[in-house]
């Protein structure tokens, strides 16, 4: 049976834009009450000010254990509870690990996985006391598909869903649900800003291969209303992964035949311009 969304109060992360904007969107057409995190609070306010339900604005950084406390600390004083948790903040810095600074590599870890832990373990006991909640992580393709230049971001994926599936073992029999959702690469200003010939180098000018971001926020709210474990957004993404399961060394050719390869050897070029190419 289809869970309702109306007056259900939703703690939802990276609310300013991509995915966690559009989610909002939809949430608020469904009735659901919202609490609404990122660190750019002139986006968050503005979207509040669209959206039809009550909204509270909470500017912060996930990583930051004073605003994730403050963040629940307001939830519950406007709204009485959470009902909803959507780990939806995330960083990507998608490059070669010789190119990553150790900031990069820490924030990456702290945004993607360390702050949804410390969120769920912050709202999870009021839901355990009450009998019911629902945790959501924004995972990834990436968490079951690692390849270069995500040499640090899938490793933040893979212990999101490895996080996401222990926690439902723990807490749904308690009437806790927990659901992970795996997108596909997505037009969202993560794509933009890492670049798209760094997400799919030999099909740099394919657009059409990255995801409508809505159709991601349709899927979330979706699982919410009708809880599933796991969300693959498309679905077809799913043989992707059987794929690298079943065969992870036919896998590890094509990667290095069409990603790896290409890469290094631009980089010999660019580094020794004389240097013959080699045969491929």
């Amino acid at each position: 049976m289809a869970n309702s969304l109306n007056d259900r109060v939703v703690l939802l992360t990276g609310a300013s834009s991509g995915f966690g904007a559009l989610a909002a969107e939809r949430l608020a057409a469904r009735g659901a009450r919202l609490v609404l995190m990122a660190r750019r609070k002139e986006r968050l306010e503005a979207l509040a000010q669209r959206l039809p339900t009550p909204t509270l604005v909470v500017p912060g950084d996930v990583t930051l254990p004073e605003d994730r406390e403050r963040a629940v600390d307001l939830a519950r004083k406007t709204f009485g509870r959470i009902d909803v948790l959507v780990n939806n903040a995330g960083f990507g810095r998608l490059d070669w690990l010789k190119n990553l600074t150790p900031e990069e590599i820490d924030r990456m870890i702290d945004v993607n996985f360390r702050a949804a832990v410390h969120l769920t373990h912050l709202v999870l006991p009021e839901m355990l006391r009450r009998g019911q909640g629902h945790v959501v992580f924004l995972a990834s393709l990436a968490s079951f598909i690692a390849m270069p230049p995500y040499v640090l971001y899938a490793p933040t994926k893979f212990a999101l869903r490895g996080f996401a599936d222990a926690l439902r073992r723990e807490v749904g029999p308690l009437g806790i649900h927990v659901t992970a959702i795996y997108p596909a690469p997505a037009a969202t200003e993560f794509a933009a800003h890492n670049g798209e010939s760094v997400f799919l180098p030999f099909f740099s000018s394919r657009r059409w291969l990255f995801l409508d971001p809505a159709l991601v926020a349709d899927k979330l709210v979706a699982s919410l209303e009708r809880p599933r474990a796991h969300v693959f957004v498309p679905w077809w993404i799913r043989f992707l992964i059987w794929g690298e399961a079943l065969s992870p060394s036919l896998a590890d050719a094509l990667i290095a035949r069409l990603v790896t390869r290409p890469y290094w050897e631009r980089e010999t070029r660019r580094e020794h311009p004389s240097a013959p190419e080699t045969g491929r």
